[in-house]
């Protein structure tokens, strides 16, 4: 946290955990270190590596919001298909979903919600292609690789949606 500052001369107060992979001891340290929020809450088992929260001592402000004192925990947007928890918050859960299809299930979850959490890794905003890395299974190769050429142009549609959203 004190080299991001000193790098980029400013504070850092949020923080997400790669692979969704905060446990409840970890969250008490960011809180301990002065960050002001986190979203590494996804609540979605079915993804590898996700560690459950269980956020004891906070309270649910709002849909997947929730807070303990001066810190707040910004829930993975999800939104149920046929039935089941699907997250929609960015990452390859939207980039590898043909676009059609989670842009319509983004445009449903905004009709019954006012809040929405988008995330993207850098890599998924190259204008190069991503080398393939030795060693990798062949679904790991396959995340990387998978809808980077066109995620760019979809994350300005998702803009232009999210800016234009008046909740029709």
């Amino acid at each position: 946290k004190r080299l991001l500052k000193e790098l980029f001369n400013t504070d850092i107060i949020g923080f997400r955990a790669p692979y969704f992979s905060l446990d409840d001891n970890r969250l008490n340290i960011l809180k301990e270190l002065g960050f002001k929020y986190d979203s590494s809450h996804l609540d979605f088992l079915k993804a590898r590596h996700t560690v459950a929260l269980n956020l004891k001592g906070f309270k649910e402000c709002s849909k997947d919001i929730f807070r303990n004192g001066d810190f707040f925990e910004f829930g993975l947007s999800k939104h149920k298909i046929f039935g089941n928890p699907y997250p929609i918050s960015g990452g390859g859960y939207v980039r590898l979903a043909p676009w059609n299809f989670i842009k319509n299930v983004i445009k449903q979850y905004l009709k019954e919600n006012d809040y929405y959490v988008f995330y993207l890794h850098p890599f998924e905003l190259t204008t190069q292609k991503v080398p393939i890395l030795k060693g990798l299974k062949p679904y790991d190769q396959y995340y990387l690789q998978y809808g980077i050429t066109s995620y760019g142009k979809h994350i300005e549609q998702l803009i232009i949606l999210l800016k234009n959203y008046n909740g029709n």
